[in-house]
């Protein structure tokens, strides 16, 4: 009898257990509905016909941008900059950037502090801009803490600096050093670009420095234009920019269209060892020589590739692109016979 009253209880502790458990499922099931999942009233509120920017249609808001090429081309140079534009509101080589109390967070793994504080400072920073920085720990970080915040592991500590700093713009310099993971392996680069991802979910751009795969044998040294590392890198981004020495070019855009003739952003940064107090970062005017050369003239387009000392080809795309731009134009000519030649337009 005692047996039974005792299997009686335990089945009734069991009972007990299912429901308590079926209750947790479910109040747990009602949380991560609130938390994670909308429905198509939210998503179709959310829909934007235009691309929200932050720098007027070449920086998207709250998307993740690479900036990639070889070593030495100053992409850092043009990432910094970008952060002063963006948190003065001001300009980045030449576009506007749009809104305004924007702040930056510099997630720093490449340079060491003093070169990362030497920069800045060449670029005119000043105590009152509001860009903070993240680096390797100076010291012994508090226990339990690690040294360095390296994703994926990290995200939680970046999202809650990110929740003190609202930053507009997140620098991650660069991303080979920013995680833990093996670059060329899809299913660790696609938990790194979901962190990535994670830190836009606020309205953060995310701009990600990288590098360039290698050239095969026989290319030239700027063909390689794919981001180095597994494909789901360049498969996850918003935007890829692609810097050379002297221009930077936009490869891909999601959700927006550049034009042939705006694909590209000429640049110099001039930093110059004999002028220690000041580096500057400025956009060049690709047309600036043609328009030179065609003040006040009409060449035919031998004339102009002998006088830019360019090659047909270079030269070709040079007057496609500065005709498409509405630079110049083809000159009247008397009979339908003469060659055509160019002038620049009023």
């Amino acid at each position: 009898m005692a047996d039974d009253d005792s299997e009686k209880k335990r089945r009734i502790r069991d009972a007990d257990k299912d429901l308590a458990r079926e209750i947790a499922w479910a109040e747990r099931g009602s949380t991560l509905m609130d938390i994670y999942i909308e429905n198509a009233e939210a998503v179709l509120a959310s829909a934007r016909d235009t691309t929200p920017f932050l720098v007027q249609d070449y920086i998207p808001q709250g998307g993740v941008t690479f900036f990639a090429g070889k070593p030495g081309v100053k992409k850092s140079w043009l990432a910094y900059d970008l952060c002063i534009g963006v948190v003065r509101s001001e300009t980045w080589l030449g576009q506007d950037v749009v809104g305004e109390k924007h702040s930056a967070l510099v997630l720093n793994f490449d340079n060491p502090k003093w070169e990362l504080g030497r920069r800045f400072k060449r670029l005119g920073m000043t105590p009152e801009d509001k860009i903070f920085f993240h680096s390797i720990c100076g010291g012994l970080p508090p226990e339990g803490l690690p040294a360095i915040l390296q994703l994926p592991s990290a995200i939680e500590a970046i999202m809650a600096i990110c929740d003190q700093i609202s930053p507009s713009l997140i620098v991650v310099d660069s991303l080979r050093q920013a995680h833990t993971g093996e670059e060329k392996s899809s299913s660790d680069m696609a938990r790194v670009m979901s962190c990535l991802k994670v830190l836009t979910s606020r309205g953060a751009t995310v701009l990600a420095l990288h590098h360039l795969r290698k050239s095969a044998p026989g290319e030239a040294d700027d063909s390689g234009d794919s981001l180095r590392g597994s494909t789901e890198i360049l498969a996850s981004a918003d935007c890829s920019v692609i810097v050379h020495e002297d221009r930077c070019e936009w490869h891909k855009t999601r959700g927006w269209d550049l034009g042939e003739s705006r694909k590209a952003l000429p640049f110099e940064v001039k930093d110059s060892l004999k002028e220690p107090t000041r580096t500057f970062v400025r956009s060049l005017d690709p047309y600036g020589k043609l328009r030179k050369a065609l003040k006040g003239k009409q060449l035919s387009r031998t004339e102009i590739y002998q006088l830019l000392e360019i090659n047909r080809a270079k030269g070709k795309t040079l007057l496609d692109q500065a005709e498409t731009a509405g630079v110049i134009e083809a000159a009247p000519r008397k009979k339908p016979t003469d060659a055509y030649e160019w002038q620049l337009k009023d």
